[in-house]
């Protein structure tokens, strides 16, 4: 592989709650064969305008246009504390179906968290449809807690992600929701909501130009 496909996710959130953590990330269904690296910036402000940024970074291969796996990274820095290697985790996914304007994947791996925590197992599903200029993503994922701190339960949320296709940039907007645990049955003030502004857009590296 001659490049590495780098794209920069910048938004701010608000509805902020203090429930379970959420990861920012919408995920594509789409696996291509091949190396390719994926790195998120995301900044949230509560309503006592207290910020939190959130780096994320993923390494994923694939090993055919249906298979891949990933690693991925997440580093939270918030105010007044310092920054803190939040988790980690190992993911494989299956791409099985896919055509010009859909796409539809599984997902299941092992998030290892470096905050204290208990570690977790997680499976998720991908779906994707486009039509003109625009893309529509949407994720439904679950996992439960493992190890000698883990909880009852599983817990569960929902992901979409609306993008419209400029030359080289997409812009959009993207909803996250984490709904709690299913033995808390939280109410919507206790779950977590997010919703904000995107924009994505390649970087090119070595000797291909890739949206650039």
């Amino acid at each position: 592989m001659k490049y590495f496909l780098l794209g920069i996710f910048l938004s701010v959130f608000c509805f902020i709650s203090t429930a379970h953590a959420v990861s920012k990330r919408v995920s594509s269904p789409n696996v291509s064969k091949g190396l390719a690296a994926d790195m998120r910036g995301s900044l949230e402000t509560d309503d006592e305008l207290q910020d939190d940024f959130t780096n994320n970074f993923q390494l994923k291969y694939g090993l055919t246009d249906k298979f891949r796996v990933s690693v991925d990274t997440e580093f939270r820095k918030r105010q007044g504390q310092d920054a803190e290697f939040n988790n980690s985790d190992i993911e494989f996914r299956y791409n099985f179906f896919r055509n010009d304007n859909a796409a539809v994947a599984y997902s299941a791996g092992y998030e290892f968290n470096h905050s204290g925590d208990a570690n977790a197992v997680f499976t998720s599903f991908q779906g994707e449809y486009k039509t003109g200029p625009w893309k529509h993503q949407a994720n439904i994922g679950f996992d439960t807690e493992v190890g000698d701190e883990s909880g009852d339960g599983f817990d569960y949320d929902f992901r979409s992600g609306h993008y419209y296709k400029l030359e080289t940039i997409e812009l959009g907007i993207e909803y996250f929701s984490d709904f709690g645990n299913s033995e808390d049955s939280d109410s919507f003030e206790e779950q977590e909501h997010h919703i904000g502004p995107v924009i994505n857009f390649n970087i090119p590296v070595g000797q291909k130009n890739v949206n650039a």
